[in-house]
């Protein structure tokens, strides 16, 4: 494809190359940044200076917003002759491209307005893979050089597709990410560090102050010499100068090593899937799409899982165990994506391995007992422990609870609740998603069962709350039509959903009969995009390793909570039908024995 679609480009005249430089002032953590004073020029002039020496670039265009703050990034780029183009503030993805079109260039070259030390000739050389390779993107292995040198090439056509597919406000932040996370729909190279570069604990970009002292340095160091040096005279400088190393030692932007338990559907193949194309599916894909995390290892005892995993995500460390796993990586976030039965020994497994975070499937054990132990070694020793009940990360249902507990549809009145496919993988899900609206459940009420080809059987029942609040759960057969479905009736309004769909009425004055009030269906007066579960619940893990919040959504309590429930509703179908509470102790006496 990308192949073919340079040979149609070049039928007419050469393609146009050039460089979109993205600078802004606003910045977190060091203001104004892009305009920061190096030796007497900004960041902003060394980058382009630098880029001029290149020997494809033809153009290069400025990517700003429409920002007062960077009027002054305008003023800087005119002065030195450069073309600019001024979009959304918060769409980045959108301003590149409009950077590329104002430009009319084929081939783009993406550098980011904070590294002034960027070289033209790794600007060249993914130049020149990107023209004799059959690929959509390339860029240099930002894994293996330091930190200020990054650069990417991709087609301007290509990146206009992203555009146009792409809604997700991650990437619409995160400009060429899908480049290099969807093999499915991408082709994509990186190009190895030479050994004189291979420094990727070193830091040379401008993100703080430290990091503009330490730039500072160097191009005063180098600047002596010649101002045409290049990212390995500034390798050799800081080898033999640990002071300068020391400037911002401190600063770290580490990508945390994360790795898969687990390779099957969630764990990593169900990207492969059509249904994949609207959001992250998978505990691989989302460690990909994450800026501060790296996929380093991934386990399965299926050797076919282990090659699928590899071929994938381009990971070359899979092993048949997990044991083996840690004793070959240190892992800071693990995702536990095995049959549940597994789960707690795996998490105790990771535990001594000394991970910081555990990214869990539901349900999250089969055993209570099992299930506390888990949890409890996870709280002594500083460990985050999330479940991934997804529905708790999606704006969905955020906005949907938002808009229920701040009086929507008025006093609640009735919750039916539908579903299929096992009480313990379906059933879980209702039960958690129930609570996550609701609040707490008080005690439940078995009331059938049916049991079908998965072993795990659903069970209907009603499901107390301690707001007084009765929950009717209702049971189908998922080999008829797989069904999980809310359905919640107001006072003034009702709501249903299924994931894939949400329909509102709102109660109105009935025209045909002016005493009585009717529903009539309306647009739901909340967000109803689904959003990034998957992102969404990774970030809250990353900011914990970052700043040790201890938070996430769903945590290893709200995945026992939900097992307890699942729990007393098998206890009560066993007694015959008897309102049971999941934290009574008869739950851990008798729900092993349960045989619904």
């Amino acid at each position: 494809m990308a192949a073919d679609r340079r040979q149609s480009n070049m039928l007419d005249t050469d393609p146009i190359i050039g460089a979109v430089v993205v600078a802004r002032m606003n910045s977190s953590r060091l203001a104004g940044k892009s305009l920061a004073m190096i030796e007497g020029r900004s960041a902003l002039e060394w980058i382009i200076r630098r880029l001029r020496r290149s020997r494809h670039i033809q153009r290069i265009v400025v990517a700003t917003t429409t920002g007062g703050a960077d009027d002054a990034i305008v003023k800087e780029a005119e002065r030195l002759g450069c073309a600019v183009f001024r979009g959304s503030q918060d769409d980045v993805l959108g301003r590149v491209v409009g950077a590329i079109q104002s430009a009319k260039l084929d081939i783009v070259v993406h550098i980011t307005g904070d590294c002034p030390l960027t070289d033209p000739a790794l600007a060249d050389a993914c130049i020149e893979a990107y023209q004799s390779s059959d690929v959509d993107y390339v860029s240099i292995d930002l894994d293996a050089h330091p930190d200020g040198l990054d650069v990417e090439v991709f087609g301007a056509d290509t990146l206009a597709k992203v555009e146009a597919s792409f809604t997700d406000p991650w990437i619409r932040e995160h400009v060429t990410l899908p480049l290099y996370t969807m093999p499915e729909r991408f082709t994509a190279l990186k190009l190895s560090a030479r050994a004189e570069l291979s420094r990727p604990d070193y830091r040379i970009c401008v993100d703080t102050a430290a990091d503009l002292e330490l730039v500072q340095r160097i191009f005063a160091e180098l600047l002596r010499v010649r101002e045409a040096f290049d990212a390995a005279d500034v390798v050799r400088l800081l080898d033999a100068r640990p002071d300068l190393i020391a400037i911002n030692a401190s600063i770290k932007e580490t990508k945390y090593p994360c790795a898969v338990i687990g390779l099957g559907a969630i764990g990593s193949f169900y990207e492969r899937q059509p249904f994949a194309q609207e959001r992250v599916q998978t505990h691989a894909k989302a460690f990909l799409r994450h800026g501060k995390t790296r996929l380093v290892a991934g386990c399965d005892s299926e050797r076919q899982r282990r090659a699928g995993f590899q071929s994938d995500w381009d990971v070359s460390h899979v092993y048949a165990t997990a044991q083996e796993m840690f004793t070959n990586h240190e892992i800071a976030i693990v995702s536990v994506a095995t049959p549940p039965d597994s789960h707690a020994e795996l998490c105790v497994q990771a535990i001594e391995a000394g991970v910081h975070a555990i990214f869990c499937e539901k349900p999250f054990t089969n055993n209570i007992e099992q299930a506390q132990r888990v949890i409890d070694a996870c709280e002594q020793n500083g460990i985050l422990l999330a479940v991934n009940f997804w529905r708790r990360w999606s704006r969905l249902y955020r906005s949907m609870r938002e808009f229920i507990s701040s009086g929507g549809l008025g006093k609640v009145q009735a919750v039916r609740f539908h579903y299929g496919k096992g009480a313990m993988n379906s059933g879980s899900h209702a039960v958690d998603l129930l609570r996550f609206l609701f609040g707490e459940i008080e005690s439940v009420l078995a009331t059938e069962v049916l049991h079908t080809d998965t072993g795990d059987p659903d069970i209907g029942g009603v499901l107390r709350m301690q707001s007084g609040l009765a929950i009717h759960l209702t049971i189908g057969d998922y080999r008829d039509h797989f069904d999980f479905e809310i359905d919640v009736i107001g006072s003034t309004g009702r709501l249903r959903s299924n994931d894939r769909e949400v329909v509102y009425w709102r109660a109105e004055t009935d025209t045909s009969e002016p005493a009585n009030r009717t529903l009539a269906e309306a647009e739901p007066p909340f967000d109803i995009n689904i959003g990034t579960p998957f992102e969404t619940a990774l970030a809250e893990l990353v900011d914990h390793l970052d700043n040790q919040t201890h938070v996430t959504s769903c945590s290893g309590r709200d995945g026992l909570a939900a097992l307890e429930v699942i729990q007393a509703l098998k206890n009560s179908w066993e007694l015959g039908g008897q309102w049971m509470s999941p934290t009574l102790p008869l739950r851990s006496k008798m729900g092993h024995a349960a045989t619904v």
